[in-house]
């Protein structure tokens, strides 16, 4: 047991909690509440353990079913991919006219659902997931995308 995981369990029990006991397994550790029962069959004790929560250098203490609360920062989102895209969409200028003309209600979401397939495999319930990480040099935003 690390150093900073003795000095907690030793402030615990310095401020009146009894039974605890500390399980490390890889780097991760573990707090318990111990204690132990008689078993009339075998006629001897037995130790019980109940799982308290997990003990971080970080966080400290963190009880059974909570997380930390991390704050986090939003990045600026980046564009991935560049080149293809622009191929993409210089190859699809010429059928562009032919969707609006024959598709008048949903030619975006045609258009952007061919260029993420041809730029690889995506399946269509991460198609709009994918259609954002591309470079949209005309600003399409399909509403319709969601499957």
């Amino acid at each position: 047991m690390e150093t900073w995981a003795r000095d907690w369990l030793e402030d615990q029990r310095k401020a009146g909690e009894k039974c605890l006991e500390i399980k490390v397994r890889g780097e991760c550790h573990y707090v318990y509440r111990s204690t132990s029962r008689y078993d009339k069959k075998t006629k001897k004790g037995r130790k019980v353990s109940v799982y308290l929560g997990r003990l971080d250098k970080k966080y400290g203490f963190m009880p059974k079913g909570e997380k930390p609360k991390i704050i986090m920062i939003p990045v600026p989102r980046s564009i991935t991919d560049y080149g293809n895209s622009m191929i993409l969409h210089n190859m699809m200028a010429e059928l562009k006219p032919l969707l609006i003309e024959n598709f008048p209600e949903h030619w975006e979401e045609l258009y952007a659902m061919s260029i993420v397939r041809v730029n690889g495999y995506v399946p269509l319930k991460r198609i709009k997931d994918s259609w954002e990480d591309l470079y949209n040099p005309e600003g399409l935003k399909p509403n319709n995308i969601t499957l």
